[in-house]
């Protein structure tokens, strides 16, 4: 009869506590908050972290530390999925707590769970916040914290670390930042941050490492040629423009095109036109899907009427265009 209730208990205090949002702070919000962050079970103790920093309950913060050392403990048993944890990182962080030792613990967590094949790490998205609040809270050694989450085992992580590195401020940011692109990895989203924070840090000098990249073939093009779009850097359009020549499989001219329309400048838009109404099949084509996320520019619209009118692909072309 217990064990048949203690589900309708556990609901009870979720609806409880998800019921604070609509009432006005005070001690018996904070009374609330403080039961449910040291409940036992994990779902609750999430349920209250989230509310509290909904709530911006930041006279909790002792509260929330305690409760996340505590799912450290045994966690795979205490804190299955690390529903606690994450929601007690995300609240810290959300309410920009100073919480120093629960974010490096919580950036170095790894929790391998038993799963139907190998076992699965439950703490990535864990890591990752905390990537971010270290920064937000000013951790004076934050890129060495962070230096080994850029070898993460998930990609997720290792994109959160390299964002988080970039916005650190620190001198050494750069020099981390650039050892990562030159050293590769798996995943072309890990790179591609790691350069769009290297744009941010110091756009000109990155201008100069993205060209001898390319020209030196030291980096999966790909990332390179998609961080220089990304950039918005009116400086990109000729490295693009040296790329596309420099190019010879069709899979990286499209990679060209899309980074030249994400670039957003004229002389770069210009140039894809020029593929659609120019080019030969199948550049034509790959030029009219990258124009596509421009479709909602009424000028351009019309542009492209304009250049498919007439061209022997001209239904095909504008069919890329609108999907």
């Amino acid at each position: 009869m217990n064990a048949a209730k203690r589900p309708d208990r556990v609901e009870a205090q979720l609806t409880k506590l998800s019921r604070l949002r609509k009432e006005p702070p005070g001690a018996i919000t904070t009374e609330t908050l403080v039961a449910g962050l040291q409940s036992r079970n994990n779902l609750i103790v999430a349920r209250a972290a989230t509310v509290a920093a909904e709530l911006n309950q930041h006279d909790l913060e002792g509260e929330l530390e305690t409760a996340f050392q505590r799912f450290l403990v045994d966690p795979i048993k205490t804190d299955q999925r690390c529903l606690a944890k994450q929601a007690l990182a995300r609240a810290i962080v959300d309410m920009e707590l100073p919480a120093t030792e629960v974010l490096l613990l919580g950036a170095h967590h790894v929790q391998m769970e038993p799963s139907f094949g190998r076992p699965v790490d439950s703490a990535v998205d864990l890591r990752a916040t905390c990537a971010i609040g270290l920064v937000n809270c000013g951790h004076p050694d934050v890129v060495m914290e962070l230096l080994p989450r850029l070898l993460d085992a998930e990609a997720q992580v290792r994109v959160a670390a390299a964002r988080a590195i970039g916005a650190c401020g620190d001198p050494a940011a750069v020099a981390v930042l650039r050892l990562k692109v030159l050293t590769g990895d798996d995943e072309p989203d890990v790179l591609i941050e790691a350069l769009a924070a290297l744009f941010e840090l110091a756009p000109r000098r990155t201008l100069d490492f993205v060209r001898s990249l390319l020209e030196g073939g030291a980096c999966d093009p790909g990332a390179a040629i998609l961080a220089l779009g990304d950039s918005r850097l009116e400086a990109a359009f000729p490295l693009l423009q040296q790329q596309w020549q420099r190019a010879n499989r069709s899979e990286e001219r499209r990679i060209v095109l899309h980074a030249m329309v994400a670039l957003r400048r004229e002389p770069a838009i210009d140039f894809v036109f020029g593929i659609v109404a120019d080019g030969a099949m199948p550049a034509a084509r790959e030029g009219a899907t990258a124009l596509a996320a421009l479709r909602l520019d009424p000028t351009l619209r019309q542009r492209m009427e304009q250049v498919v009118e007439g061209h022997p692909h001209g239904v095909e072309l504008w069919q890329l265009f609108e999907e």
